[in-house]
């Protein structure tokens, strides 16, 4: 092997020995996302969506607009919490217990979609 051909090869060596490393920095980016998206619901309702905006739905009730004058309004204590809808068939209402340690939950306002139980939305009405 002349000179030429060995510094070519050693040339590679670090981008080679780098590969490995690359690929499980990427096996762990992959195992977050999927870690994060397990405990997500699919039909997690989004800040953007027309209606969203339309009721100015914030998933962080701290971040309300101003006219969110109750402090302690949040979807969680809404009357149309964990309420479905009578167009949303495949809607479940979560179980007494469930309502309690879920994070998201239905809501009647949001057919086929489920919200923050820390949100807000203009709708909000205290439950009875």
């Amino acid at each position: 092997m002349n000179r030429r051909k060995m510094m070519k090869l050693l040339g590679l060596t670090p981008v080679v020995a780098a590969l490995p490393s690359l690929a499980m920095a990427e096996k762990k980016a992959d195992k977050k996302e999927a870690k994060k998206a397990a405990g997500k619901p699919a039909n997690v309702l989004g800040e953007d969506e027309p209606l969203a905006k339309a009721m100015q739905y914030k998933h962080d009730a701290s971040k309300a607009p101003a006219m969110r004058t109750n402090k302690k309004a949040f979807c969680h204590n809404c009357a149309k919490y964990n309420v479905c809808s009578p167009a949303d068939k495949a809607c479940k209402p979560l179980s007494a217990d469930k309502v309690k340690t879920e994070a998201h939950g239905p809501c009647q306002i949001f057919p086929n979609k489920v919200v923050a139980k820390e949100g807000w939305c203009l709708s909000w009405q205290a439950k009875a």
